[in-house]
């Protein structure tokens, strides 16, 4: 078979910028490292503030990339989620029936895979779930008081500890016995 040629849009958010470039050049290099797939061109945009975040990051690259096979480029949509795909060549494309059994059969390995990933991690909260329960049953507001846990909060508030040398603390108690 021929090889493919296609352009991918890559994008990413987060935080802090720097990061996120570093990031998505991570990303894109992992991507053509794959066997049967080869970055021919990249282009990086620098990252820009997203206008509803707070120093939240958005950046993307274009990368055009040649593929040994159709599989190759499902495999990229499947593992990478690219934001676009453009076949540029080939114009028309031609997949055998083992071809596209194997690919079928390697995503469907690939759903069931993440689907038993998604059950664990499900499971594992609802035990976390029950124990905090229990705990709360058993230390009733001591809990709250000491964990400052709330379920029902998905974004719950971060208080900064102001830590405080423990020789001041030491000496005010000395000094508040002493008087």
């Amino acid at each position: 078979m021929e090889k493919i040629e296609a352009r991918v849009i890559m994008e990413m958010m987060g935080r802090p910028a720097e990061h996120l470039s570093e990031t998505l050049n991570t990303f894109v290099v992992k991507m053509g490292s794959e066997e049967g797939i080869k970055i021919t061109n990249k282009k990086y945009h620098p990252p820009k503030e997203v206008e509803a975040g707070k120093d939240l990051y958005t950046a993307f690259a274009e990368v055009e990339l040649e593929f040994d096979s159709i599989e190759k480029i499902l495999l990229v949509i499947y593992l990478y989620s690219p934001s676009n795909i453009e076949v540029i060549s080939p114009e028309n494309l031609k997949i055998s029936n083992d071809n596209l059994n194997s690919f079928f059969n390697s995503l469907l390995e690939r759903i069931h895979n993440q689907g038993g990933l998604l059950k664990r991690a499900v499971t594992e909260r609802d035990i976390l779930i029950k124990q905090i329960e229990y705990l709360r049953e058993k230390m009733g507001p001591e809990l709250e008081k000491h964990m400052k846990i709330n379920l029902l909060n998905k974004n719950p508030p971060v208080e900064e500890k102001k830590d405080k040398p423990l020789k001041k603390k030491s000496t005010k108690k000395k000094s508040k016995k002493s008087k």
